[in-house]
């Protein structure tokens, strides 16, 4: 990590820029992905979306001398990078098998035959021409198909260089530009120019944590907590790709996430430096945990990783810090490590934690899952109440049931599936619509009331589906609680009793 990136003066906005930065991407490529994404009929399709940009953003930072573990930088012309493009390779590779899973297959036999047609015309403007409509991207699956094109391309160029070894630090440096270029221009699956926390993968799913989050005063001060909950949850979701064992290329491809890790885990360490001093905007007691976890985190990643970028043994898979260790153990006193930091940072706002509760898996998914339920039936029971019995004047929306649209987008919205939350979103903007606009009637009563119907609707399939998940078997909806917590909420309450207590949903801080 170059030692400019830990000046205060580079990293003192950084999390917050990443709101702003997002912004740059157009509003209708971040609609036209999330139609796609919601239609994508593929298991695991989160994950499948997380690992992939992954190793993009890993593919980027890869280049950079600063992440290669180099005894001399100033010999690196003179060092033969083969062992580099190796590892490239391997991601690559990783990267055009996981751009194939998310490309509809029958749209991607179209591209396919497309792309056999371009090959084939001999005149050269209808050829370039077709290539002109693929490079357009004017769609989500046609930016991926091209992505998949670029990785193959990538691929055979540099299995291909690795026959011809050694490879010199201006071959590998100028390979690096193509390769960053290609992710750079792609215009729906680019993490490397849009920095940006993405809402399909990118969430907090601890009930305590989310409330805690909510529960601070000073917006300030929630964003900086909930920027950072998440940047070490992500550092986490990373761990869990690293390959502990396997074959030369699944080491490889451990090298390379490692790069990324180390990479962003220590820009996250100058961000809490940073923080550290700004006690009068982030508060002192989070001040003072983020002064703490960034020297510790600097730290861990000296002691596990290295103090110049990663070195990982291929041959015994084994990592060298300041002491040598196997890449399992490695990668579970990282995770020990987070897992201690989120801890601690929860406990600023929530007192004592129990750290094992907190990332017991099978606890937390009971709990988001009670949490769920009990918001289902309360949001279902308040959309009942408001619009059920509308007389024939002029209809106003409800500010109770504009509050609670705003609390559950904010809260129980993180333990549905992404592809569940669109109806939520949009009924919320019917209700802002309403809202801003005043008394409904006539002909837009009609259809506000319509849309009402069908929200409810699918509230009650939700709440169906949710009741029926394997870890609520045997445990009934507690009514009379829910009961209350509506009462609560009809009474103005901001915090209710029962499946309305607050917390932040991860991609609207």
């Amino acid at each position: 990590m170059p030692g400019d990136l830990e000046h205060p003066f580079f990293l003192r906005d950084f999390f917050f820029e990443l709101a702003k930065d997002s912004e740059c991407l157009r509003e209708h490529l971040q609609l036209d992905r999330e139609v796609w994404f919601r239609r994508l009929d593929l298991n695991r399709k989160e994950e499948t979306l997380f690992e992939l940009e992954m190793y993009l953003r890993a593919i980027g930072c890869f280049f950079n001398l600063h992440n290669q573990f180099l005894d001399n930088r100033d010999a690196a012309i003179g060092r033969d990078f083969s062992d580099e493009l190796r590892t490239l390779a391997a991601a690559l590779e990783r990267g055009v098998a996981l751009s194939q899973l998310l490309l509809d297959r029958g749209l991607a036999s179209s591209l396919e035959f497309q792309a056999f047609i371009e090959n084939q015309l001999a005149p050269d403007y209808l050829r370039l021409q077709l290539l002109r409509r693929t490079l357009d991207q004017r769609r989500p699956e046609e930016s991926l198909f091209l992505l998949n094109r670029c990785f193959r391309d990538l691929k055979k160029v540099t299995d291909h260089l690795l026959k011809r070894e050694p490879v010199t630090y201006h071959l590998f440096y100028h390979l690096g530009q193509v390769v960053t270029r290609e992710i750079a221009f792609n215009r729906f699956f680019n993490p490397l120019l849009i920095l940006e926390f993405r809402p399909e993968y990118d969430r907090i799913r601890s009930v305590e944590i989310l409330d805690a989050l909510r529960a601070i005063g000073a917006p300030a001060e929630r964003r900086t907590a909930y920027r950072v909950f998440l940047a070490l949850f992500r550092l986490l979701h990373y761990l869990r790709y690293v390959p502990r064992a396997g074959t030369a290329r699944m080491l490889r491809r451990s090298l390379i996430l490692l790069h990324l890790f180390h990479s962003e885990a220590s820009t996250l360490a100058g961000f809490l430096r940073v923080l550290a001093g700004r006690q009068e905007s982030t508060g002192v007691a989070l001040a003072a945990v983020a002064r703490q976890v960034a020297e510790e985190l600097k730290a861990e990643l000296l002691r596990v990783l290295g103090g110049q970028g990663v070195l990982l043994d291929l041959r015994s898979s084994r990592l060298k810090g300041d002491q040598e260790r196997t890449l399992e153990s490695g990668r579970e006193m990282l995770e020990v490590f987070l897992k201690g930091a989120v801890v601690r940072l929860a406990a600023v706002y929530l007192g004592r934690v129990d750290g094992e509760r907190l990332f017991d898996q099978a606890a937390a998914l009971e709990q988001q899952s009670r949490r769920l339920r009990a918001d289902l039936w309360t949001f279902r029971a308040l959309v009942e109440r408001a619009f059920d019995r509308a007389d024939a004047g002029p209809l106003e929306v409800p500010r109770f049931l504009e509050r609670y649209s705003d609390y559950f987008l904010e809260t129980s919205f993180n333990f549905l599936r992404y592809g569940d939350g669109g109806p939520f979103e949009r009924f919320h903007a019917i209700l802002a619509d309403g809202r801003q606009r005043g008394p409904v009637h006539g002909p837009r009563k009609v259809r506000f009331l319509e849309d009402a119907t069908r929200f409810r609707n699918f509230l009650s399939e939700t709440f169906d589906n949710v009741c029926r998940r394997a870890e609520l078997e045997g445990s009934p909806p507690e009514l009379e609680a829910y009961r209350r917590g509506l009462q609560d909420w009809l009474g103005g309450a901001e915090q209710p009793g029962q499946g309305g207590e607050a917390g932040a949903r991860a991609c609207r801080p």
